[in-house]
Order: C-alpha cells, then sequence, then structure tokens
C-alpha cells in the first residue's frame, strides 16, 4: 500500500507564530497547512486589507537558484489565469528570508475534508456531476491557455462558502516537486494515487493527463477510495484496469473507465467532449424513484429460489459489460449469417462482366438489422466527429462502418461515408506527416489500407518518401552538466536532424544525473539515418523494435554521460 507522503515542517516556518509579519506585509493568521510539496498560512494582507494565502517555497529550493528557476518559470504561466472556478495567483516573493507565492484566500473545505467527514466516505452520483462540470470549465478554459494542473486531486479541490467549486495550486505543486527532485530525493514524500500513467512513468504530460487525473478524483469521490489504493500502485497505475464502482449508474462507469484509459488516445480528448458524456449518465427516472426500504417490505413473503441470472445481476457493472459485449456478438454473427443466405446467387448464371456493370441490387433486411446498420452508422459518424477514424482499436469510425456493410452493402448512405471517411483519413496522415508524426501516420495509413486495399490514393502515400520512419531525436542530459544537451541539440540541428526535446535524463519520472557512459537507443527500422547519426556521435547506436523514449513522440534517444566530452561534437575542437 501506497505510504501517506509525510515530511517535516521548516524549521523557519514552525517558527512563525499568529500574528507575526512576513515582509512587515503579510500578518500569520493561521497553523501552516500541508500543501502537498510546501506549507501555507492563511495571512492578513495589510496592504491591500484582505486575507490571502502564502504558500511558501520549500527552504531548499529558494537556495538552489535553478530549481527556484523551475518554480518561478511555471509561477509567470498560471499567474494569468483568471477564472470563477481557479483561486487566483498575485505574486512571487524569493528576495527576503522567504520564498513565497501569494494566493487568493478561499473559504471553505477541501473535498478530501469533506470525504473524510461523511460515515460513508463518498459522494452522490448527482453531487459528482456538478462537481465535474465545474472543474471541467476550469480546466478548458486552462487548457485553452496551454496550461495544465497536473496535480488535480479532491485534496486541491475546495467546496466554498458560497457553494462553488474552486481549484487551488492550479499547476504549481507539481513545478516545486520536480524544483525538489533536483536537491533531493522526493520519491518518498510523492503522492501518485491520482497520476495518470504517463505522469507515473516520466513522460510528457497533455490534455488527456488532466482527464487521467479528473477521471481518477470522480472515482475517488464516488468510491470513497481511489482507483489504485493497495499493492503495487505505481505497477497497478500503468498496467492495471480499474474496477467499477458500485451503486452508480452504467453511465458512470462507462465515463470513469474511459477517463482513466491507459492510452491517452483512448480517453477523451478535451473537456468539451468529458463534459457532454457527464451530462447523460445518471439513472433512469424508473431507478431513482424505487424506495430504498422496498425490499424490507418483502422479507416476511416466502423466500423465491435464487436465479444465477436475474435482472438485478445483469445491472451489475461487473456483469454487464461481458454479457452486453457477448450478446453483440451473438447477434451479429446469427444475422450475418441470415443475411448470406438471403443473398445466395440465383439458379440462373449470370457473367462476371454483367455483375461487375450491372448496379447492385438493395438487400432485404428484416427490422433488427435495418436497427443495426441505422446504429453502426450513427457511432460512426460520432467516432468521425471525435476524430477516432482509425483508432483507437475495435472502437473507431472504420471499424464500425466495415461491421455496418458487412450487413447491407448496398445501402447508399454508407457508401458515401466510406468515400467521405476515406477523404478524412487522407487528409490526417498528411496532417500527420507535416508535423513531423511519421510512425503515427504510418499506422493510420496501414489500418486504412486494410478497409480500402486498392485505393491509389493511399498507396501513393504508401510509396511517398514521408511515409518512410523519420528521426525524431530526444537528449537527455544524464551527468548534470549545464548546457551540453542544448549544445548539442544545435550541433545535430545544424546537420539537418530533428531534435524535438533537450532535457534532464528522468528514469521513472526521478532525475538520474549518475549515468557513466554515453549512448545512444532508437526504434529500428531507419537504418540510414542511423547509421550518419552513430558516425557523429561517434558511439553506436542500439535499435530495439519495443522501443519507447522519455518523450511519446521520439525515435532516438541520446542519453550524455560523465563520458560526454569524448562524443565527437564535444572534442572536435
Amino acid at each position: 500500500m501506497e505510504k501517506a507522503p509525510n515530511f517535516a515542517i521548516d524549521p523557519l516556518l514552525k517558527a512563525l507564530r499568529l500574528g507575526e509579519r512576513v515582509d512587515d506585509r503579510f500578518e500569520i493568521l493561521s497553523k501552516p497547512v500541508r500543501r502537498s510539496h510546501s506549507f501555507a498560512f492563511k495571512v492578513a494582507d495589510l496592504k491591500d486589507g484582505i486575507s490571502k494565502v502564502l504558500l511558501f517555497i520549500p527552504t531548499p529550493v529558494r537556495q538552489d537558484a535553478e530549481a527556484l528557476k523551475i518554480v518561478k518559470e511555471q509561477f509567470q504561466l498560471v499567474r494569468i489565469l483568471n477564472h470563477t472556478n481557479i483561486a487566483r495567483f498575485y505574486e512571487m516573493h524569493a528576495d527576503g528570508k522567504f520564498a513565497f507565492i501569494e494566493m487568493e484566500y478561499v473559504p471553505g473545505n477541501t473535498l478530501k475534508t469533506i470525504k473524510s467527514k461523511r460515515s460513508s466516505g463518498k459522494f452522490s452520483e448527482e453531487e459528482v456531476k456538478w462537481i465535474g462540470e465545474q472543474i471541467l470549465d476550469a480546466l478548458e478554459y486552462s487548457h485553452n491557455q496551454n496550461i495544465l494542473h497536473r496535480d488535480l486531486k479532491p485534496a486541491n479541490i475546495v467546496l466554498t462558502s458560497e457553494r462553488k467549486i474552486k481549484l487551488i495550486d492550479f499547476g504549481i505543486s507539481e513545478p516545486i516537486r520536480q524544483a525538489l527532485t533536483l536537491v533531493r530525493d522526493t520519491s518518498a514524500i510523492t503522492s501518485i494515487l491520482h497520476w495518470s500513467p504517463e505522469q507515473v512513468s516520466g513522460k510528457r504530460l497533455s490534455i488527456r493527463s488532466d482527464i487521467y487525473s479528473l477521471g481518477a478524483t470522480l472515482y475517488d469521490l464516488l468510491n470513497g477510495n481511489p482507483p489504485f489504493l493497495t499493492g503495487d500502485v505505481y505497477n497497478c497505475i500503468l498496467h492495471k484496469a480499474p474496477e467499477p464502482v458500485a451503486d452508480v449508474s452504467p453511465q458512470m462507469n462507462d465515463l470513469l473507465l474511459k477517463a482513466l484509459a491507459k492510452n491517452p488516445d483512448d480517453r477523451f480528448q478535451t473537456c468539451a467532449e468529458m463534459r457532454r458524456a457527464l451530462q447523460t449518465t445518471g439513472f433512469p427516472k424508473l431507478h431513482s424513484t424505487v424506495s430504498r426500504k422496498e425490499p424490507r417490505q418483502r422479507q416476511n413473503k416466502p423466500r423465491k429460489k435464487k436465479k444465477f441470472f436475474s435482472a438485478d445481476s445483469l445491472l451489475r457493472p461487473n456483469l454487464r459489460y461481458p454479457l452486453i459485449s457477448a450478446l453483440l456478438i451473438v447477434l451479429i454473427a446469427v444475422f450475418l449469417s441470415k443475411f448470406n443466405v438471403s443473398r445466395s446467387p440465383k439458379p440462373e448464371p449470370v457473367a462476371d462482366s454483367a455483375k461487375t456493370s450491372a448496379p447492385l441490387k438493395p438487400v432485404a433486411l428484416d427490422s433488427f438489422q435495418v436497427k443495426m446498420v441505422s446504429a453502426l452508422l450513427s457511432q460512426a459518424q460520432e467516432q468521425i466527429q471525435k476524430g477516432h477514424l482509425v483508432l483507437p482499436k475495435d472502437n473507431n469510425a472504420l471499424t464500425l462502418l466495415d461491421q455496418a456493410l458487412k450487413i447491407d452493402s448496398t445501402n447508399i448512405g454508407l457508401q458515401s461515408l466510406k468515400k467521405a471517411l476515406k477523404d478524412r483519413i487522407v487528409e490526417k496522415i498528411r496532417n500527420l506527416q507535416k508535423q513531423g508524426k511519421h510512425n503515427r501516420a504510418a499506422d493510420v495509413l496501414t489500418a486504412a489500407l486494410r478497409f480500402y486495399p486498392q485505393d491509389s490514393v493511399l498507396l501513393k502515400l504508401k510509396k511517398s518518401p514521408k511515409a518512410r520512419q523519420h528521426l525524431l531525436v530526444e537528449i537527455l542530459n544524464g551527468c548534470g552538466k549545464k548546457g551540453i544537451a542544448a549544445q548539442l541539440q544545435r550541433y545535430l540541428q545544424m546537420r539537418g536532424f530533428n531534435v524535438i526535446s533537450s532535457e534532464n535524463y528522468r528514469p521513472h519520472g526521478k532525475i538520474d544525473w549518475n549515468v557513466s557512459q554515453s549512448k545512444c537507443l532508437a526504434l529500428a527500422g531507419a537504418s540510414d539515418s542511423l547509421k550518419i547519426l552513430g558516425n557523429l556521435l561517434g558511439v553506436p547506436v542500439h535499435t530495439a523494435r519495443n522501443y519507447h523514449g522519455q518523450t511519446s513522440e521520439a525515435t532516438a534517444t541520446i542519453i550524455l554521460g560523465a563520458d560526454f566530452a569524448s562524443l565527437k561534437p564535444f572534442n572536435s575542437k
């Protein structure tokens, strides 16, 4: 079980007493409160005449220029946020005895505190919908500013005295943790219970990372605990599917499981998309009006023999999903078989040339087949609007359209959608190639060719040079020598290589500056480019088909170790 993060308060902060002043302006009004990797005080701003919160930067960070720079840079981003559901940032002070951030004071209780005071330890589904919509409003606003929260959890969400949801410490907790990592080991004081798989593995975060953390937060409020609490939490987040939450609607469970998908591409891609799904959750009126005391009134009746398959058991999330999937597979198989029988050839032979030239006759469908085709068509159009053309697997427009065409291959609407979908796929492939995402473009192209095997446009794209695998290089500093990653980046860019990032080496999310030997790792395939890269560096390039870099888009990773000076770019002078 993951231990609750804990670390001692800084002695300088512990010495602050009620009524004492900081910078001769802020009067201490409360005892220190733990806020992720730092401590906060409620204060009276004697200059502005209002209550505020001072979030103190840990002393080790304040004393390290590089670590403090990380916090300062993030503060300059988040201070522009101005939204009714986000606590404001005012100023950052780092020149005196303390370093601290001046923030809006939000009267109220965190959702973590409210949850702990309830006997059930949970929130109702209606409450969670009300909370979730306000959080999504705040996240959508910040995402439009290219700012992520990166530490969303019940402890960072406040229900104000005015019955409004406010997010606190927006986007600042994680930079403080990263800054602390530079100066000391923070693994023992880091809580990862609401982190996304890419965050626990140290990969680049995106909008989908915040959406995962929101899903984990809503799951926590409904379930009483986050998705993974016991055992090896790290590996559970990376590999284990969360259990459905009991006593909530099937639609809410669907929403949670989608938000908590391991692959970011399988989650909601935007807050707007997740909000639409949230608004459709909830039990039907019939379920909500049934009295909870009804089972007690039946206790005096003779007990019936319990059936293995009952209506109630089918509503349980752990049985509902596999049973529905199995039922759909059986129904589709039965009606496809019936469809093939109805399409059996007529007794009179017809020449092949006549078959190809004559228009296809409409297929006689029964009412169920008509409904099935209509449903698949509607779902395919919905997936196209979401941008899910060929991915994720088994839940994309291409797969749904293929299923519909197997039932009714002569349907004019399906044929029209097939052509329109192909045009959208071609457009997506070209856009991915322009963005340098050649591996993903190749995946989309391969999936499309299974459905359009003879399409001339797709075949032409497959043969084009842009469809070949390109090197997307990341450079990781593994020895702590400042500036060498940026220096190597300029060197390779001048020689035509696409260097997409240069940063510190962070295996498992923690900086490692103890790499002794420099090395280059790459995805197998781009042999000519790898050979040139290896010759420029003066080190062999190790390739593997299952290689994954620190940055998800990277296809080659250069890790600079203590022997970096022996590499050709550094010893050529």
